[in-house]
C-alpha cells in the first residue's frame, strides 16, 4: 500500500500539514525501497531519516502544543513515545533480519496506518485547538 497525502488528513497548521506529508514520503519511499530490492544501505538510510523525522516532528508538535496550552498534551506525548518505540523496533529489526514480505506489510501496517489514525484521532484536536486559540 503507498501512503499518498490526503488533503483531508491536513489539521490545518502549516507546519504541523508539512510534516505529516514528509513522513508520509518518508514511509512511502521505504515501502518502495523494499519491494524493489534496493540495497540494504539505501534502505538503512531511509529507515533512519525516518526515525529521525519522527522524533524531529513530535518535538516540534509538543513544543507547539506547550506554547499554545493545548490541554491534552501530556496524553498525546505518551502515544507519540509508545509509537517512537514501536517505530524503532521495526527499524532496528529490518535492519538486522533486511526486507522480507512480512517485515514489509508489518512495516507498511504498523507505521502507515498508525500515522493516518493519529491524525485522524489526535491530530485534529490539536488543529481544531489553535483554530480556536486563534479566533
Amino acid at each position: 500500500m503507498a501512503f499518498k497525502w490526503k488533503d483531508d488528513w491536513a489539521v490545518g497548521n502549516e507546519m504541523i500539514d508539512f510534516q505529516h506529508r514528509e513522513l508520509f514520503g518518508a514511509i512511502d519511499n521505504l515501502i518502495a525501497a523494499c519491494y524493489v530490492g534496493k540495497a540494504l544501505d539505501v534502505i538503512n538510510k531511509t529507515v533512519d531519516f525516518l526515525l529521525d523525522y519522527v522524533v524531529k516532528h513530535f518535538n516540534d508538535e509538543e513544543n507547539l502544543q506547550r506554547s499554545s496550552g493545548y490541554p491534552d498534551h501530556q496524553n498525546h506525548k505518551k502515544l507519540h513515545e509508545a509509537f517512537k518505540k514501536t517505530a524503532k523496533e521495526l527499524g532496528d529489526k529490518l535492519k538486522a533480519e533486511g526486507p522480507n514480505s512480512v517485515l514489509i506489510m508489518k512495516i507498511n501496517s504498523t507505521i502507515g496506518e498508525w500515522l493516518i489514525n493519529h491524525i485522524l484521532g489526535e491530530d485534529k484536536k490539536i488543529g481544531e485547538h489553535l483554530r480556536t486559540k486563534n479566533k
